[in-house]
């Protein structure tokens, strides 16, 4: 899911709202859905009526007190957003709103009131792309009144407005100026790694009006409306690290959130977010003096040139660049505004970056064609030419050089002769099968990570007679299998990964002129071109279901573990692992290849990248074991406490 479009939508849900008021009768309990009804032997989808009314109270828990002219947006339980699935008022000098043409469901109110705490503010945003918004919504409901609608009958209901934890202090310099319009961000400590709050929905309008997250005139800043837990305080200063004048990946969200700027501190005044010193905020509980101090400092620059090894000759390319010492960070203006942190080099491969603190970086290097790299820069008389030539030579294949990536540390001093050499990338083609004739999942993807576990190319094969059923029929012989080409693969050890959306499928094999390419990293030359890679999918797979529970024995809800093979050389390639999540009853199910697994909880890995193979056999050695066999169903109650690593 694109977070950008994710905002965009709430901000809609804000400003299309519907301004009435008044009360009503408690909430029935809603009739079970009606059978759907056959046409034509097409089986149709009922209409959900859609023609009740919510009439209720806003109060605050600890008071009573209305909440006045504040808006209320009831959200449904499944989750699903948009204009379309969610209806909004504002409450009168009483605290009544009436929200009318709600249909049948399940919902929770958002109160958008300064200071009180929504299930907006638990959600844990930096799984937006990992398949978890589901489970992440219905975790953050958790603690929050239901109001159900049979779309039929009215509905009264009496929400309470919970007051939130609130942090707040002041920036200043160290000559004792208040940093004025700084940028700040408090995040939440969510399964072992700190993430942004939310608070509510005028938060994302302060947000997007470039006011947001900011210091005031004094330096202060203040969050409220924040769930119970632990807290770090992130403070950047506005900077521009590039001097060209074109920002590559220019967007709406680079120039929402004023660049991605290295120069951050953390509090208390502290460099790095290992170091920064954890708050702990319960609800309704005011933190106030997290005053931080920017001292001064040197700044760097480092600069070099992009060149082609094999013949010296300059390369375009766009280098962008990032910390790798917060992997335990998930920020917005290093999400959102990670093209401002990008330089395009100049014709002749020069690059440059500028007022950068001491650390590590890491530099990922992509070439740029010459029609791309004209079209960037806004040059469209030579990238029409360019592109004329192209097609005047489109029969003759052009060598591409590879994506690289590469780390560097600025200590005491600038770097100023860093050379990046390019090389030609080396090609993988082949077919993706499945067995027992079996059409193919709707998508796979084929990866290759290089030997620091960096996902470098990937290629999307996609089943489109998946969710056609005439066309699937027209095009069943050809949903047995499907070609694939992944180019521009650096030269080194790699690693094979494939997945699919299907979890009626898995893995079986990769093989490449009989040589297992799942049991050990591969090493690719220069040009190197392997074709008639052959990879299997089987189905021929089990099912395990259980129950999570913690050291009280009571159902762990919304966790996150995973099933990793105890066999040594399947172990070394994580398309064999399958991550699960359990229910809001600590239950799961899922699908598995026949294989025996070990019940693992990443978030106790170390951080290190160099120890986690050595943790991960440690870990997997001590863990719960479970052999899953084709056909058949397995059941298992994990005690998190027996699996402590």
């Amino acid at each position: 899911m694109n977070k950008f479009k994710v905002l965009i939508s709430i901000l809609v849900l804000i400003f299309s709202i519907e301004v009435i008021n008044a009360q009503a009768p408690p909430p029935p309990t809603p009739p079970p859905p009606p059978p759907s009804v056959r046409t034509n032997d097409v089986y149709s989808k009922p209409k959900i009526p859609s023609n009740s009314t919510v009439r209720a109270r806003i109060f605050y828990a600890e008071t009573g007190r209305a909440v006045k002219r504040t808006v209320v947006m009831l959200m449904a339980e499944d989750g699903s957003g948009g204009p379309s699935s969610s209806s909004s008022g504002v409450t009168d000098e009483q605290g009544y709103v009436e929200i009318k043409k709600v249909k049948a469901g399940t919902y929770y109110a958002m109160v958008n009131a300064p200071g009180v705490v929504s299930p907006l503010a638990y959600t844990n945003l930096s799984r937006a792309n990992r398949g978890r918004q589901q489970q992440d919504i219905k975790k953050a409901f958790e603690g929050f009144e239901k109001i159900v609608v049979d779309g039929i009958s009215d509905v009264d209901v009496q929400i309470r407005a919970i007051r939130g934890g609130a942090i707040g202090g002041r920036v200043m310099y160290d000559d004792g100026d208040p940093a004025i319009g700084v940028k700040v961000e408090v995040l939440r400590k969510v399964d072992e790694k700190f993430v942004p709050v939310i608070s509510n929905f005028s938060t994302i309008i302060s947000m997007f009006s470039g006011m947001g997250f900011r210091t005031d005139d004094r330096g202060m800043y203040r969050f409220s409306g924040l769930p119970a837990g632990d807290y770090i305080i992130k403070v950047t200063e506005s900077a521009s690290h590039t001097n060209s004048k074109v920002t590559p990946y220019r967007s709406p969200e680079a120039l929402l959130f004023a660049g991605n700027s290295f120069l951050s501190i953390f509090f208390p005044n502290v460099f790095d977010s290992e170091s920064a010193e954890t708050i702990n905020v319960q609800l309704g509980q005011e933190f106030s003096e997290a005053n931080i101090i920017i001292p001064s400092r040197s700044l760097y620059q480092i600069e070099g040139k992009l060149i082609s090894k094999k013949d010296k000759s300059p390369v375009k390319g766009r280098i962008a660049i990032k910390r790798v010492n917060e992997q335990n960070l998930f920020s917005f203006f290093s999400e959102f505004a990670r093209g401002q942190g990008s330089e395009l080099t100049d014709e002749n491969g020069n690059w440059k970056f500028k007022e950068l603190p001491k650390g590590k970086y890491k530099l990922i290097v992509e070439p740029i064609d010459n029609q791309n790299y004209f079209a960037i820069k806004g040059d469209a008389i030579n990238a029409n030419r360019v592109a004329k030539i192209n097609n005047a030579n489109n029969s003759v294949p052009t060598p591409q050089f590879s994506k690289q990536v590469k780390e560097i540390t600025i200590e005491d001093q600038s770097l100023n002769e860093i050379v990046i050499e390019m090389t030609y990338g080396a090609k993988m083609s082949g077919t993706v099968y499945t067995e027992n004739s079996k059409d193919m999942p709707q998508r796979v993807n084929v990866n290759v990570v290089n030997e620091n576990g960096e996902l470098i190319t990937r290629e999307y094969v996609s089943n489109y007679a998946y969710r056609d059923s005439k066309s699937r029929a027209r095009r069943q012989s050809e949903t047995k299998s499907h070609k694939f080409q992944i180019e521009n693969i650096p030269h080194g050890k790699n690693t094979l990964m494939v997945d699919t959306t299907d979890d009626g499928f898995y893995l079986k094999s990769a093989t490449y002129k009989g040589k297992d390419l799942l049991a050990q990293k591969f090493e690719l030359k220069e040009g190197d071109d392997l074709k008639g890679v052959k990879i299997i999918l089987g189905n021929d797979v089990g099912t395990l279901k259980g129950k999570l529970l913690d050291e009280d024995g009571k159902p762990l809800k919304n966790e996150d573990f995973a099933l990793v093979p105890t066999d040594a050389v399947k172990r070394k390639n994580p398309s064999f692992y399958k991550s699960v999540t359990t229910n809001s009853n600590g239950e799961f199910e899922t699908n598995l290849a026949p294989l025996e697994y070990a019940v693992v909880f990443f978030e106790k890995a170390n951080s290190e990248k160099a120890n986690f193979d050595k943790w991960l056999d440690e870990a997997t050695k001590d863990a719960k074991k479970v052999k899953i066999e084709s056909g058949k169903t397995e059941t298992i109650t994990i005690n998190t406490v027996s699996e402590e690593n």
